[in-house]
């Protein structure tokens, strides 16, 4: 009895390894396709990028010849981020990434805290707004900007009334609760 029960114990962990094994194949390719896929994005979008600065530089290119040619080397330097991309799969990326790191870890650490900058600028510039009225602000009812006063202006704390600076909401005497306007 011994005996048939190790063997069936070692059909079911042959089979358990075998269908570890598949699963394992299988989400290898779903991810290989899903890195294919993104990366052919990100190269669309770093071809796009380069191809918008060589025309925001070249119309630049009388009034502005310093900020064009500066424009130029960027797009430059973009098209060559997007061929080295579209050249290399993610384990070439990442073992250069890791050298570099090692080799130069305070520049590598810089660039990583400032792509992570300009990654959080870029989507909150690109978030949609929530629709409640606030834009921004922190206190006020409404408006955009306003930090505490009552309605929309871009105040930190209280406005400016005649050029006297009164220190409520909304440029008031007595505050919120009921003051009277200065004159």
């Amino acid at each position: 009895m011994e005996a048939g029960t190790s063997t069936s114990a070692d059909e079911v962990r042959n089979k358990a390894a075998d269908a570890a094994s598949t699963i394992g194949e299988q989400a290898q390719r779903i991810a290989g396709s899903q890195f294919a896929s993104q990366k052919e994005r990100a190269v669309s979008t770093l071809d796009s990028l380069a191809q918008t600065l060589r025309d925001t530089s070249s119309s630049m290119g009388e009034q502005q010849p310093q900020l064009a040619g500066i424009g130029e080397q960027a797009a430059e330097r973009v098209e060559g981020i997007s061929t080295y991309v579209r050249e290399h799969d993610v384990a070439d990326m990442i073992g250069e990434a890791e050298s570099f790191a090692r080799r130069q870890p305070a520049v590598f650490l810089g660039a990583a805290f400032a792509a992570g900058f300009v990654a959080a600028r870029f989507l909150k510039a690109t978030r949609p707004s929530n629709g409640n009225g606030r834009n921004g602000s922190a206190y006020g009812m409404s408006g955009s900007g306003s930090a505490y006063g009552m309605s929309g202006s871009s105040s930190n704390y209280g406005t400016a009334n005649g050029g006297a600076y009164t220190g409520y909401p909304g440029g008031t005497t007595g505050g919120a609760m009921g003051g009277t306007d200065r004159p």
